[in-house]
């Protein structure tokens, strides 16, 4: 009994040695598992009246939404994509940005705060979404929609960990408000 025992701490110590060479390996990789870091805020319009990087988009031009920058409304620094209904009932669409350097299979952090007001159905009509492109613009996979809420203050934190699809490129990041025709929406620290 006492070989025994002495065989089953053996066995314990090497299990403890495994899980924590585990450890050590998984956290190295996620250390490298998100090689781009974008973090904007104090949006300022640039010569086409929208901030560098960003566009807006609607299906249809009869459904699009009122968007501009916002210098009264903001989270941290004067400026935020602001994104109005315009008193259409139909209203979609909002802003776009273009987060190339993606790399297939490793994990993402999508992160921005939002503050609205005119909403009937906050959850049904505030929509991000990271949209996977392949480097030559089509689809790599599903697209992901950050769900993961919360309130601080007057803003609200949406935030959402993904890994990019195989073959994914680059992601487009799409920032909507979606049938809210007496609602104004902003988004900052994205």
């Amino acid at each position: 009994r006492k070989f025994q025992r002495e065989s089953n701490g053996v066995v314990m110590t090497f299990i403890r040695l495994q899980v924590g060479a585990f450890l050590v390996l998984l956290s190295l990789l996620s250390a490298m598992a998100a090689p781009i870091q974008i973090h904007q805020t104090g949006f300022k319009g640039a010569g086409s009246g929208y901030p560098a990087g960003w566009s807006v988009w609607s299906a249809r031009t009869e459904i699009a939404p009122k968007t501009f920058v916002d210098t009264t409304h903001f989270r941290t620094g004067p400026g935020s994509l602001a994104i109005c209904g315009n008193s259409n009932a139909a209203e979609y669409g909002g802003w776009e940005y273009v987060a190339s350097g993606i790399a297939a299979g490793h994990w993402y952090r999508f992160t921005a705060y939002y503050r609205a007001a005119g909403l009937q159905n906050e959850a049904l009509q505030v929509v991000a979404r990271l949209n996977w492109r392949t480097a030559d613009g089509k689809i790599a996979g599903q697209p992901d929609y950050p769900y993961a809420v919360t309130r601080e203050g007057e803003w609200t934190r949406m935030n959402l960990d993904a890994p990019a699809p195989g073959r994914a490129a680059f992601v487009k990041v799409e920032l909507y408000l979606a049938n809210a025709p007496q609602a104004t929406l902003w988004w900052d620290d994205i």
